[in-house]
């Protein structure tokens, strides 16, 4: 059934509304998404309508070594 619910979707477009604000925890960082249609799916495939962290686009995210803060707004990657 779960394999049948995985493909159900695959071609479908699905519309839904996120944030432009960037969320962090400062390792993470992800756009908030709100779509009912997306929520119906979860609840269809056995999973809690909204989870622990919503529904989300993840951006990113930094490893140990990537991180310096240079203000505690500002982060640099410091690879580069």
């Amino acid at each position: 059934v779960y394999d049948e619910l995985w493909t159900k979707y695959q071609d479908k477009t699905i519309l839904f509304d996120y944030s432009n604000e960037i969320v962090t925890n400062g390792e993470h960082f992800w756009l908030p998404v709100i779509s009912e249609e997306l929520f119906d799916i979860r609840e269809e495939m056995g999973l809690v309508r909204k989870g622990e962290f919503g529904l989300h686009l993840t951006l990113g995210r930094l490893t140990p070594n990537d991180k310096k803060w240079v203000s505690p707004n500002i982060l640099i990657n410091s690879k580069r």
